[in-house]
Parts: structure tokens; C-alpha cells; sequence
């Protein structure tokens, strides 16, 4: 992934699919970027991140290619965070330059790239539109062969990770370990009790936005070992399946 190319590319496309670019922060010499996309008043709303991990670079590029095809219409308020550790991506390493997993940094941040993360929802909380109907965190695991979710839900409504990985199977196959990460899974799909999640001193992104600002959230993990352009589809293809199950399960 080229981060630069990226950012270049990604700026004036946000803009082409009428989206607001917001510079929420910085981390070294890169931009912190969140893209809104308005809606009517009472329209859903959709928060969408990817790039916290500098070693996966497929959700980045799959939501800028979800962008060019013009995806992100007026179903719903949008908002996207493309590039959550730029710093990260751009030295293709896991964690930032300073050496901090932002995805274990959201209980008592250490890192610049959560800081002002944390900040910047806080500033959307405070105006009022800091909650979101659905969150999806684009993500991608080197362990495993196939496509695997998290999914935590605090609605009555059904779970729609077996839909998405029911579209992102013949894509790049799904995982069928019985465990992975350490937590029991069926068919590649992750589930956990929000409240025992609760006590942990090291919050990810996730269990940040379902405590604050949503009641369904997916972290969506495509398998780093395959190439490059079939995990960018298979987000791609797990973005849309997300979508379109959450509208049939009446949002």
C-alpha cells in the first residue's frame, strides 16, 4: 500500500461521493481524516474505520473502492474513518511508530492516533451525533486461511454475521477453526457478551464504540495470507452483505 497514493486518491473521492472531509487530528506527517456524508434528519446512521493495524492494508483500500463505486448513496448518514494509524501503515507494522498497539488503546490512551480519536468522538457525542446504528472496524488476521467476524449486539434484532460470511465464502473461503484468538467460534463467526467485556484494561475500538456510541458493532477480519486484491474484495463484498442485512432485519 502506497500511503501517499492513497490519501491523494482518497480525499478528492470522498468529495466526487459528497462527502464532508474533516481533518480531526494528525500523527507525524500524516492526516487524521473522518469523511461525513449527510442525510435527512432521522436518517440512520454508519460509522465505517479501517487502517488501525499498519499491516493491514486491505480495508483502507477496500473502502476506497467502495467510494468509487459510488456504495456509500443516501440510505444513511455515512461516516468513515479511513486511516485510523497512518504512521503504522505507512511502515507496515502492526503498531505505530511509537511502538503502541492503538487497538489495545482506547481504556487509558497512550497514543497520539487514539487521543485524538477519543477527542474527536467525544466533539461528535457533544453536538449530538455521537451514536451510530451500525459500526463496522475493517480488520485482517495473519493466522488464519478464511474470513472470520466479531460480531456484539445489544439489540433484540437478529445477528447478520452469518449473512456476510455466507456472501464473503466463495470470495476467500471462511475460517472453521473451532477457536480462534482464543474465543470460541462457529462457522467463522465470533459472538461475546458486551457486559463481560467490561473489566478489560486493554480496550479495542470496538468494545470502546459499543460501550459509548453503538449497539452493534462488527470487526471484520479478512486473511492476510491470500493476496492483496481478494482480501480488498472480500471487505468490499462483507461491507455491502453488512448493509443490506442490517436494512432486511429492520435496522
Amino acid at each position: 500500500m502506497d500511503v501517499g497514493r492513497f490519501f491523494a486518491e482518497v480525499t478528492p473521492a470522498a468529495a466526487a461521493a459528497g462527502f464532508a472531509v474533516e481533518q480531526y487530528g494528525a500523527a507525524g506527517n500524516w492526516p487524521l481524516l473522518a469523511l461525513h456524508r449527510p442525510a435527512p434528519a432521522g436518517s440512520p446512521r454508519l460509522y465505517v474505520s479501517s487502517g488501525i493495524h499498519g499491516d493491514e492494508p486491505s480495508g483502507p483500500l477496500a473502502l476506497l473502492r467502495l467510494m468509487k463505486e459510488c456504495f456509500f448513496d443516501d440510505r444513511c448518514e455515512w461516516v468513515i474513518l479511513p486511516a485510523l494509524n497512518p504512521g503504522a501503515l505507512a511502515a507496515k507494522t502492526r503498531e505505530n511508530p511509537a511502538g503502541v498497539d492503538v487497538n489495545r488503546d482506547y481504556r487509558e490512551p497512550k497514543s497520539q492516533e487514539a487521543r485524538q480519536h477519543l477527542a474527536w468522538l467525544t466533539r461528535e457525542k457533544e453536538a449530538g451525533r455521537g451514536r451510530y446504528d451500525l459500526t463496522l472496524l475493517l480488520h485482517e488476521d495473519w493466522e488464519t486461511k478464511g474470513f472470520y467476524l466479531y460480531e456484539l449486539n445489544r439489540t433484540k434484532r437478529p445477528l447478520i454475521g452469518p449473512a456476510i460470511l455466507a456472501a464473503v465464502e466463495p470470495v476467500c473461503g471462511v475460517e472453521q477453526e473451532p477457536v480462534i484468538e482464543g474465543m470460541e467460534a462457529h462457522g467463522g463467526l465470533i459472538t461475546r457478551s458486551v457486559d463481560d467485556l467490561k473489566d478489560r484494561q486493554l480496550y479495542p475500538e470496538a468494545i470502546y464504540l459499543t460501550f459509548g456510541h453503538t449497539d452493534r458493532s462488527l470487526t471484520l477480519e479478512a486473511p492476510s495470507a491470500q493476496e492483496l486484491d481478494r482480501r480488498i474484495t472480500a471487505h468490499a463484498t462483507a461491507v455491502r452483505a453488512a448493509v443490506a442485512e442490517w436494512e432486511k432485519t429492520g435496522r
